[in-house]
């Protein structure tokens, strides 16, 4: 005949434990640094962004300016609770990126060989936003 095991033990709590302990003996302690003061790198440090001033067009001529105005009053018009796309700044924000780092892709790789891809590889064009 078997004997009885106390109702409190079972093999799979058993299991269970000892899996948990070794877990966690098999983990060393973790081990984190405080950085105290300012980082010890600088984001972007050899190309900051330059601050444009309000008031000039820095990839628009003036007619594009106002073209892209038109557009951008099209598509988000004002209305009782918001200003339109125009008034908003959308139109200044668009010359500011295509002035900017997003125009140029200068922090994107841009050397070839540029292939023809599939959709899901994204972009294989050597142009950017600026030139198309």
């Amino acid at each position: 005949m078997r004997a009885a095991r106390p109702s409190n033990q079972s093999r799979r709590r058993f299991l269970s434990s000892t899996a948990v302990a070794l877990l966690f003996g098999a983990t060393g302690p973790a081990v984190a640094e405080t950085i105290a003061g300012t980082p010890p790198w600088k984001a972007f440090g050899a190309t900051p962004p330059e601050a444009l001033g309000p008031g000039e067009w820095y990839f628009f001529s003036r007619d594009e300016a106002r073209t892209v105005g038109a557009i951008v009053e099209r598509l988000i018009p004002a209305d009782d609770f918001s200003p339109s796309g125009k008034d908003a700044g959308c139109v200044e924000f668009i010359d500011r990126q295509l002035a900017g780092s997003y125009g140029s892709f200068e922090r994107l790789y841009m050397k070839g060989p540029f292939q023809t891809g599939t959709a899901e590889q994204g972009d294989q064009s050597p142009l950017n936003p600026r030139g198309r």
